[in-house]
């Protein structure tokens, strides 16, 4: 008999019609079995590859290359598709993309105490939900919507007499439908008929807002240093990455993949070691362990969370953070210290306004008028902007969205120098719910219909860049070597100083409308933009720095034309900066 010794290892060159003998247990009729590789990976539902890992199951991660602007994305069977870069991207799509987290986004009525209210109807905001809302499974290409393979994974039809809780989904009359309310057994999904007129941005009813649900995210490079967040995560020989054809393992490949709470509990502890949940959802409680990144792999950079993420029930009761303590409101938005909080079935959320920018204030400004609407409440930031930037790269494998060939159009970005800032109009997508949506008209004279001068909106946000510069909270870039201070506790949005904020990387100090060509691949997941790119290739939107204290403006005004975008940044701006220009979106 051979000794196990002695025979040859094929291990790392497994073809799938390579065979292991089995037995199966209390079978003795037939003892000679075998099992394939190709078998084996059918049984386990995953694909086979050399070096394959549980990478993810049910994600379509994105892959850029950033040294030739080719588009990848990864299945979960490891099969490389490229797709066309940004000029043929509206031709390239293979696949739909992955929306589970984009289709929890919703706009909805936020009272200034922080009580969520309302649903607005998922098809049309001038209505309010009944006991189900209708999900949008729009893929991408100016908010063309048709059914998505991956919202309705799992999904059954809506039977009567079944009795559904709250987040529960079904098909139902061709659509998707979420139950909103803790449980409902009679009435079939339908959409609202009760008509919001007149409570819109009233101080009873609260503001018009888009959640945004927590989610976790991973990141690779096939550069040696595929990234997990724990110390030691140069762990190439662990986890290998496809490289694909034509690249190197040099190449500054990054691969993002992210995932829903739902999916992330569900995962081995091993496998979550890979994923963090993203920094806009860090908050007061974790662990300082849950809010340290190792950005370099060795090193840890510990950033103190935000005190103001909410947090939501099955019950659709709120708690939120006061400065010293979570508080509970009733479902009239009145604060208690107790209540009916169910914290087993509680998510996180951030929230970004659907609507209403204001201009022509500093930045600290503001955050001052934003804070004396109740405690909590900011302008937005740059980890909730930073989210928002990922999903919409995830959802269009593209970062030129603003070509209507690719995404949702450039919005009201070519308009004029002055009236243009203010007089876009608010609230006339309303009845596009919380779709992707880059409206045909502006409505106001005989330019209607010009793609650069038409209302666009972003899962429910309206105008999500263009017409104004939003003032982004939480990054403050200092000295002469342009180090990107980050802060994530509103407590420390204070401008001039690096106090209260940590450097998570570099970028030069001298980009003066540079299209951006990369990111900072030593800012894990912070994307901080290298020059080098083109008003329609790689990031397609532009860049500004300076030398000296400075602050951070995003997305672009109604005269900056192919330099806006969701990937503008500026921070090329004094504190001191008050302009018609300059703007906030309140958040919390």
């Amino acid at each position: 008999m051979t000794k196990i010794s002695q025979l040859s290892d094929v291990g790392t060159s497994l073809a799938p019609e390579d065979a292991f003998v089995i037995q199966t247990p209390g079978d003795i009729s037939t003892p000679n079995k075998k099992v394939t590789v190709s078998g084996l990976s059918t049984f386990l539902n995953v694909g086979s590859a050399a070096f394959y890992t549980d990478i993810m199951v049910d994600t379509t991660p994105f892959i850029w290359n950033q040294t030739n602007d080719t588009y990848y994305e990864y299945r979960n069977t490891l099969n490389v598709t490229q797709l066309a870069g940004p000029a043929t991207a509206g031709a390239g799509y293979t696949t739909q993309p992955d929306l589970r987290i984009q289709s929890g986004m919703r706009r909805v009525g936020l009272h200034p105490s922080g009580f969520v209210n309302y649903y607005l109807d998922g098809e049309d905001s001038n209505f309010l939900a009944g006991e189900w809302l209708k999900i949008y499974e729009g893929e991408n290409k100016a908010g063309n919507g048709t059914t998505n393979n991956y919202i309705r994974k799992d999904l059954s039809a809506w039977a009567s007499g079944t009795v559904y809780s709250f987040r529960d989904r079904v098909t139902h009359a061709g659509g998707v439908w979420e139950c909103i309310v803790p449980t409902v057994s009679g009435a079939a999904p339908a959409s609202g008929t009760v008509s919001s007129s007149g409570i819109i941005d009233t101080a009873a009813s609260g503001n018009v807002m888009v959640e945004v649900p927590e989610f976790f995210v991973r990141i690779d490079w096939t550069d040696g240093l595929s990234w997990k967040n724990i110390a030691g995560a140069d762990v190439n020989g662990e986890y290998k990455l496809l490289s694909p054809s034509g690249t190197s393992a040099l190449d500054p490949l990054r691969v993002y993949y992210v995932l829903r709470k739902q999916e992330y509990d569900l995962l081995g502890s091993g496998e979550k070691t890979k994923w963090i949940r993203h920094p806009a959802f860090w908050a007061s409680g974790d662990t300082t362990d849950a809010c340290t990144v190792y950005i370099d792999g060795t090193t840890p950079t510990v950033f103190e969370p935000s005190p103001y993420t909410t947090l939501r029930d099955a019950s659709g009761v709120t708690r939120v953070w006061d400065g010293s303590a979570f508080g509970y409101y009733t479902s009239s938005g009145t604060a208690t210290t107790s209540g009916d909080f169910n914290e087993s079935s509680a998510i996180r959320y951030r929230y970004i306004a659907a609507s209403g920018v204001y201009t022509s204030h500093t930045r600290a400004t503001g955050l001052s008028r934003a804070r004396a609407i109740a405690s909590g409440w900011a302008n937005g930031d740059y980890a909730l902007w930073n989210a928002c930037q990922l999903l919409t790269v995830m959802e269009y494998r593209n970062f030129f969205i603003q070509d209507p060939t690719v995404g949702i159009g450039r919005g009201r970005d070519n308009w004029n120098a002055l009236g243009g800032y203010r007089d876009y109009p608010l609230g006339i997508l309303n009845d596009k719910g919380n779709r992707t949506f880059n409206n045909t008209t502006d409505g106001r004279n005989s330019t209607a219909g010009s793609d650069d001068r038409a209302a666009m909106q972003w899962r429910g946000i309206e105008h999500y860049y263009a017409g104004t510069w939003r003032w982004c909270h939480g990054f403050n870039l200092g000295d002469t070597n342009g180090n990107c201070r980050i802060a994530l506790n509103q407590n420390s949005f204070t401008d001039n100083t690096g106090t209260g904020y940590t450097i998570a990387g570099q970028i030069a100090t001298n980009l003066s409308s540079s299209y951006q060509g990369g990111f900072n691949d030593q800012s894990g997941l912070f994307f901080l933009p290298q020059a080098g790119g083109t008003a329609s290739s790689y990031i397609t939107d532009a860049a500004w720095s300076s030398t000296g204290w400075r602050v951070l403006i995003v997305g672009g005004s109604s005269n900056n034309g192919a330099r806006c975008g969701p990937w503008s940044f500026d921070a090329n701006d004094a504190s001191s900066s008050a302009s018609a220009f300059l703007g906030s979106l309140v958040s919390r």
